[in-house]
């Protein structure tokens, strides 16, 4: 096989002998450093339905279930991309085939201020979500998306289109909880 370039940095790799990766997002190969990054600096998405908890790795040359398996795109269409909001700021925005979001916003960890107390309400109930304390009425996804503020992640909450409505009704009064919260 001839040499190749990588898609991420173009430094040539030779797939026979380097330790290259293959991008199932882009169709082509990347190096070993640009797939290390890519992992490192990825999506995570969660798929929720009837307790049973799907975790995926979003990046923007690699998408694989928590087993590292491709996906299905049957079941499951991840597409993510590069939001920005000056020269230097944005977040990640991954979108989900067939959902829509129903609550988006932002978190961040458990931090002795206002804000972060904030946004623990909607922390413990993902939390309880993804421990199966908390059964939603339909199939879910759950997105957390790196920021350029490492103290933060983007966060959306997305339910297929169909079904939105009642997932709304479920949620309640819980809903405006959850929107203040990320906020």
């Amino acid at each position: 096989m001839s040499a190749e370039t990588c898609a991420e940095c173009h430094e040539a790799i030779d797939p026979e002998f380097d330790d290259s990766q293959w991008s199932n997002v882009q169709d082509k190969y990347i190096c070993f450093s640009c797939y290390e990054s890519d992992v490192h600096h990825a999506s995570t998405a969660y798929v929720i339905e009837g307790g049973k908890v799907e975790k995926y790795t979003v990046g923007d040359y690699a998408v694989f279930d928590e087993y590292g398996d491709d996906p299905n795109p049957r079941w499951v269409d991840l597409k993510r991309q590069w939001v920005s909001s000056d020269a230097w700021r944005g977040h990640y925005e991954t979108t989900l085939g067939g959902f829509v979001p129903v609550v988006d916003g932002w978190t961040t960890g458990g931090w002795d201020d206002a804000i972060a107390q904030r946004k623990q309400t909607f922390n413990q109930w993902a939390e309880g979500l993804l421990k199966s304390e908390v059964i939603p009425p339909c199939r879910v996804a759950l997105i957390f998306d790196p920021t350029s503020n490492v103290f933060s992640m983007a966060v959306t909450l997305l339910v297929e289109a169909e079904h939105e409505a009642k997932f709304k009704e479920w949620l309640s009064d819980d809903l405006d909880d959850l929107y203040n919260a990320l906020s």
